[in-house]
This record gives structure tokens, sequence and C-alpha cells, in this order.
């Protein structure tokens, strides 16, 4: 009984690993590929000089009006860096729609320990306001989706 209750599963597992379309990446393969995208960068930021990112940079397309571009993004949680990559279908660079829940909080967590506090104002925009961690998700999100315009806001 037990063997054919094994081999029964057996045999539905690989139908279904059959069934799973190519672009369904496993989390697995997801984490591989973003611990080959971790390193250590030097980025400019304004106002604080020249500080070391590290992260997973995941290389982000971007599609403006038809004009398409590549950015990469530093996202510091392993985590957040397979869920987005995974989201993306596995493929590099990933969509920039794909950024994941998790790749935001990262993002949040570094900004807050690069010694930015609560209540912050984006760009310095008070309309820009954040209160705490979940305002931070909603602002950086949506600068990286461009449902908000980074900097001041429109003009």
């Amino acid at each position: 009984m037990i063997k054919r209750f094994t081999l029964a599963a057996m045999t539905v597992a690989m139908l279904l690993a059959l069934a799973i379309p190519a672009s369904a990446q496993s989390p697995g393969s997801a984490i591989q590929t973003c611990l080959g995208l971790y390193e250590t960068r030097s980025q400019e930021i304004p106002g604080e000089g020249t500080v070391d990112i590290p992260g997973y940079w995941v290389p982000l397309e971007y599609d403006l009006g038809g004009e398409v571009f590549v950015e990469d993004l530093a996202i510091q949680s392993l985590a957040g860096c397979a869920t987005t990559v995974r989201r993306g279908g596995g493929e590099l660079p990933v969509p920039f729609t794909a950024l994941s829940t998790l790749a935001v909080n990262s993002q949040c967590r570094l900004i807050e320990d690069m010694g930015v506090v609560y209540p912050y104002d984006f760009y310095g925009n008070p309309e820009y306001h954040a209160e705490n961690r979940a305002d931070c998700i909603f602002f950086l999100r949506s600068f990286h989706l461009g449902t908000l315009p980074p900097g001041g806001g429109p003009e």
C-alpha cells in the first residue's frame, strides 16, 4: 500500500512539474539568481555624499511611453530580491511592476539605517509626508511605479 501511494504521489508530482510553464520560476532558482547579484556599490546621495550601499542589485526595466531603460536597484533583503525576481518571471532585467513589497520594505529599512527618522518628507516635499514605515513603503513604491513623480511633485 505504501509503495503504491509513493509511486502515485511521485507520478502526480512529475506531471505537475511538466505542467508548470517555463516562466514560472522556483523559489530556489530565484534565490540563486539573487545570490549572484549581491555586491556593495558606492552611490552619490544628495546631502550625504558618497555612500557604500550593499544589496542585491536587481536590474529593473522601465517603459516610459515607449522609451525602455534599465536601472539597477539595491534591494537589501534576499527575500525581497527573490520575490521580485520570481514575480518578474525569473528573467533579468525584471519589469519594474514586479517590485515586491518585501523589496520596498527593505529599502525603507536601509534609509532608516542611514538616519531617516519619521515623520519624514521625501524630497523635502510636505505632500510626500511619511509618518511611519507603512507610509515609506507607499511613497517608495509610488516613486518606483511612476504613480508619483519624484522630487518636488507636479509643477
